[in-house]
């Protein structure tokens, strides 16, 4: 039941618990190879008798108030000897956005269907997931989610997943923005009022199976694929000032719809060696997206001293699509009673192609030449790096030697490309320390290297706010990163605080 235990200590009846367990539950491959990577989650496992492990639980809630408002949900939970089941439901019209953290990890499978044991989940550009993690909703907004989950356990250490989330939300937002930035000799204003409709709607199916083979071998791999759709006008109006002078201002009236196909899958396998001191690991992720963006928009932008009114009607059509990709092997060798030395070998690529299409009328496809570029990116690299770690009962310590090779290629239709070498060293070190039950300490520093995305590098204007004209550098390199990380958990095992 993910990181929520009331939802199983409230539901399940006190005859049918064997026994309790409170305990440091290590990621699945940790489990397997006998080598700690860090992850140890604090987990209550209430263990069944035999003949009470099949139940149906669940709740429904309503609620209606003033102004039309009103809040639904539903949730049911349904176990076997070898399968599980769950079904969420939500609507209203109060501004909830989603599940709850705790509905939606619950329903996922709880966190052991992430094998590292570091769960990072944040809101995407198109909404996929409808979870509320108390991030600002603007608007009025009316949302409607439902999911489905099903797992199905073949034997022990072999389990097998598959979810599917559909989400939709209208949102209608009439707000007032503004903003005054202090220059040289006074002030600069932007004073904007705009209103605006927006609909979303997302499918999303992700799907996992975990096989431990035998005791030297284990299989996991994992997937999915959502579809997007998105549309919504909007009518702003900007007036800008500087030093209370007004100096331009712009009425755009405007729409856009969107669709996006994506699609993700990793794989792992593990085969022990030399009665379990050595550990082969080949690993792999790729991932793939299709995205298509209509735009149309109508400007009436005015400048004064002098004055001068231009006028603008256009639209702007955006087809991207993107395919990354990632093979890594690696060979851990236990070289002591504590310590671990492993060699790693990573390839990867990316690649990202870009085609726009703007003109003045959408309905004759009507183009203009110089902003409708086509422009591409390629990336490819190969990392090398040596692991060294040192895990005791109390410890973890890791220091890593790892070294990104490769170039970064980008090229715009009908122009020269362009190629940058990448050659960086990019360290890694970390360290943990529990000092008492429940209590520990850790200390990381990280580098590494970031490549410009498409947008960032493509040299063509794009003006569909005449008042602020944006377009990309060809000559960007890539941008090498540091972060230093310190953690600091307490944990109370009475309660769970």
């Amino acid at each position: 039941f993910g990181n929520d235990p009331k939802v199983a200590t409230k539901n399940v009846p006190a005859d049918a618990v064997k026994k309790v367990q409170v305990y440091d539950k290590k990621s699945d491959e940790s489990e397997f190879t006998g080598i700690s990577d860090g992850s140890h989650d604090k987990t209550l496992n209430l263990m069944l008798k035999d003949d009470k492990k099949k139940a149906v639980f669940g709740d429904v809630m309503a609620g209606g108030g003033t102004g039309d408002h009103y809040q639904g949900s539903a949730k049911i939970y349904r176990f076997t000897g070898a399968n599980q089941f769950a079904a969420l439901g939500m609507i209203n019209n109060i501004n909830q956005f989603g599940f709850s953290f705790s509905d939606y990890l619950n329903f996922s499978g709880g966190l052991g269907i992430y094998s590292r044991g570091n769960v990072e989940l944040g809101m995407t550009t198109d909404n996929s997931y409808p979870v509320n993690f108390g991030q600002p909703v603007n608007g009025y907004v009316t949302s409607g989610a439902v999911g489905l989950n099903f797992s199905h356990e073949f034997r022990k250490n072999n389990r097998f997943y598959i979810n599917y989330i559909g989400n939709a939300t209208g949102t209608r937002l009439d707000q007032h923005i503004y903003s005054e930035n202090f220059i040289p000799g006074g002030s600069f204003v932007q004073d904007k009022e705009s209103s605006a409709n927006d609909e979303n709607w997302v499918h999303r199916v992700n799907f996992g199976w975990k096989n431990r083979i035998d005791s030297t071998q284990n299989l996991a791999f994992s997937g999915g694929a959502s579809l997007t759709n998105k549309s919504g006008s909007g009518s702003p109006f900007t007036e800008s000032y500087r030093n209370d002078s007004l100096i331009n201002s712009l009425k755009s009236m405007n729409s856009d719809q969107e669709e996006r196909l994506s699609g993700n899958f990793s794989g792992s396998y593990i085969k022990k060696l030399n009665a379990g001191r050595t550990n082969l690991k080949l690993s792999g992720n790729a991932s793939y997206s299709y995205g298509l963006d209509n735009i149309q928009w109508q400007n009436i932008t005015h400048f004064y001293n002098p004055d001068l009114i231009a006028a603008s009607r256009q639209y702007q059509k955006n087809m991207t699509d993107r395919l990354k990709g990632e093979i890594s092997l690696s060979l851990t060798q236990k070289t002591g009673k504590a310590l671990y030395l492993e060699p790693i070998l990573t390839a990867a690529y990316a690649g990202e192609n870009l085609e726009r299409k703007q003109g003045v009328s959408a309905e004759t496809g009507e183009i203009t030449d110089s902003l409708s570029p086509v422009f591409s990116t390629r990336n490819l690299n190969f990392q090398p790096a040596l692991r060294l770690e040192l895990n005791t009962e109390k410890t973890s310590f890791a220091i890593v030697a790892h070294m990104e090779l490769g170039r970064m290629q980008s090229h715009l239709k009908n122009e020269p490309g362009m190629q940058t070498g990448i050659c960086a060293f990019t360290p890694r070190i970390s360290w943990e320390y529990e000092y008492n039950k429940g209590k520990r300490l850790a200390l990381a520093f990280e580098s590494s290297v970031n490549t410009p995305t498409a947008n960032q590098l493509m040299p063509v204007p794009d003006n569909i706010n005449p008042l602020i004209l944006s377009y990309g550098n060809q000559s960007l390199k890539p941008e090498y990163r540091h972060e230093a990380l310190f953690n600091w958990w307490l944990f109370d095992q009475f309660s769970f605080t």
